[in-house]
């Protein structure tokens, strides 16, 4: 592999496992027990406070990403789209093929995982929407006197 990939590889792994890895409040272990779906050993309410975490930065990262989208909507539209579009696939290769195959993430995990996604993104979109043009009215009222 050529150093670009692999420093593309590194920002990936970093972001996806050491980032999180870090911060989870519960503890390293029980972040690195769910991940390779070793739950016995952890508390079920730490798994529903993962999943809440993992939404959280999921969300957080989609924030990130749709003020970048919105930047090149100011600056270049073909490029907002081109980069909607690309990320709008990586989003699905990641969440419905790369994760269960390298992580057996579970299909309702991916699922909850694009729908946090996509909710900032679909606001981008709706937000971008210019309201249709309605006539102005022709009624002129009387001038005060």
């Amino acid at each position: 592999m050529n150093t670009f990939t692999n420093a593309i590889t590194e920002i990936y792994n970093f972001l996806t496992f050491k980032f999180p890895y870090y911060f989870f409040p519960f503890g390293e272990t029980a972040y690195a027990d769910i991940i390779t779906n070793n739950t016995k050993s952890v508390p079920e309410y730490e798994i529903y406070y993962f999943v809440i975490y993992r939404g959280i930065l999921h969300l957080v990262g989609a924030i990130l990403v749709v003020a970048l989208l919105h930047i090149l909507h100011k600056t270049h539209k073909k490029l907002e789209l081109l980069g909607l579009a690309t990320l709008e696939i990586y989003i699905l290769f990641q969440e419905l093929y790369l994760h269960p195959h390298t992580l057996n993430q579970p299909l309702a995990k991916g699922l909850f995982d694009i729908f946090v996604w996509n909710l900032p993104i679909f606001y981008h979109l709706l937000a971008k929407q210019k309201p249709k043009n309605k006539k102005a009215s022709t009624k002129k009222f009387p001038k005060k006197i």
